[in-house]
Parts: structure tokens; sequence; C-alpha cells
């Protein structure tokens, strides 16, 4: 009767060892999650970036930011920070930006950091045929193995929110060139 529980226990222990290491492993092995995310926009460049810049066209975009305020720096320029204020599903989430590089209407890099998180964001416009392609490099890394862990299998949930986000600013920006 003894050896059938220490059988047992040991049988136990291997499982929650086996599935700890499925779960684990993956996001120890690729701590850091990369994706970019792309739209093309019928409209030219400058009003794009003009659009991408204007502070109170954001919330329109950015699904659930509540507020937007700097905090240090000058308004748009390399070192310059600012509070953002997100509801996420009811749950208000503090954001601090913190802009890395700007080249005026071809490149804007800023760094979020939140309690779980810090992505590094890079946007490019570049014109095609009176058009703009916007593209959104992220590479997010994890504060903890318990978010890294959770953000390693949620990766696709990032994109998709990304994605939405440059969706809505497209349409955004391609409603204000139909009313010109």
């Amino acid at each position: 009767m003894k050896k059938a529980v220490i059988l047992v226990a040991v049988a136990l222990l291997l499982a929650v060892v086996l599935i700890a290491g499925v779960i684990f492993i993956p996001a120890l092995m690729n701590p850091v999650i990369e994706y970019d995310s792309r739209v093309t926009i019928d409209a030219p460049k400058a009003d794009v970036w003009r659009a991408f810049n204007d502070d109170k066209k954001t919330k329109q975009w950015i699904k659930g930011l509540e507020s937007i305020e700097l905090v240090s720096g000058e308004k748009r320029q390399p070192g310059s920070r600012y509070r953002l204020v997100v509801n996420n599903e009811g749950e208000k989430v503090e954001m601090i930006e913190t802009i890395e590089e700007v080249k005026e209407g071809e490149l804007f890099a800023f760094t979020l950091d939140a309690e779980p998180l810090t992505d590094n964001v890079r946007v490019t416009f570049e014109e095609k045929d009176g058009k703009t392609e916007m593209v959104q490099y992220d590479s997010v890394k994890a504060k903890g193995i318990i978010w890294q862990t959770l953000f390693y299998w949620m990766q696709s949930t990032f994109q998709q929110s990304t994605q939405e986000h440059l969706e809505r600013f497209k349409n955004l920006v391609e409603e204000e060139q139909k009313g010109r």
C-alpha cells in the first residue's frame, strides 16, 4: 500500500513538473515578443503624419485611452515624457511614454512603460502612389516570469489589438480626406 501511494505521489509530481515545463519553458526561451502591424492609408504622408501627431485625435483611435498628458520635455520631441491612462475593460492602466526618436514625416519611436511590461515601438511612414504605408514595430518585454508566460501565450492578442488601433487610425484619416 505504501509503495502504491509513493508511486502515485511521484507520478503526480512528475506530471506537475512536466506541465509547468510545457507552460513556462517556451516563455523563458522567448522573453521578448516582437511583431509588426501595418495599414495602407489612402492619404498623403503629410496628412497622415499630421493626424498621427494630433493629441486630440489620439483618443479617437486608441481604444480605451482616457487621457494623455505631457509630464516633461518638449511636446513630441525626443526625451519628452507623457502619462497615458487607458481603461482596459474597467481597469485603469497608467503608462509612461518616452519619445526616443522623431524623424519628421518618417519615423516616430517611443517606449511605453507600465506595471507589467515595457514596449519599444517604432512607427514608420512611407508614401507610395499618393497613399501612405504605416508600419508599427513592437518589441514587448514583460516584467516578471508570470507576466512573461502570460504574454507569451497571448502574443496574438497583442498584435490583434495593435492592428485594430491602426485600422481605426486609417479610417479616421480617410474619413477626414473625404471631407476635404
